[in-house]
Order: structure tokens, then sequence, then C-alpha cells
């Protein structure tokens, strides 16, 4: 991908993480995911598996956005170097 969608796809990623409605979502889901496996019942070994799978699915989620941003980030200043 070039550089310049590269700094595109960056600046959505800021926007996104910074969007308070995408802030309280990704919260209430860790909430949400962490209460469920915490007041789960102990010997149901799949059921809280699958909620923890969850819980970390939000956290990816999360990083995949990040990874984008820094990805856009390294673009603007390798597009600031060469101008």
């Amino acid at each position: 991908m070039d550089l310049n969608k590269e700094r595109e796809r960056g600046s959505r990623a800021k926007a996104i993480l910074n969007d308070p409605l995408f802030v309280e979502s990704i919260e209430a889901l860790r909430v949400m995911y962490f209460d469920a496996w915490r007041n789960s019942n102990a010997a149901d070994s799949s059921e809280r598996e699958h909620l923890f799978a969850l819980f970390n699915a939000v956290d990816e989620f999360e990083g995949h956005l990040s990874s984008v941003l820094k990805t856009g980030q390294m673009a603007e200043r390798q597009l600031n170097q060469n101008n």
C-alpha cells in the first residue's frame, strides 16, 4: 500500500479510536464479557473459555486499529522526510 493510503488509514483509525462512542462501546464490551466470565459457573469450562476469548477479541480489535494508526504515523513521517 502506498504511503498516502497508509497515512489516510491512520487518520481514520485515530478518529475511530478517539470517538467517544467507540471508547464507550469498547469499555462496555470489556465490562460485559469480564462480568459474564467472572459470574459464570466454574465447572463450565467451555462457556468460560468462550467468554475469555470474547474478552480478548475486544483487545485484539482495538489493537488492530492502534496498529493501523501507528503505521499511518510512520507513513506521515516518511512523506514529510521525502518532501
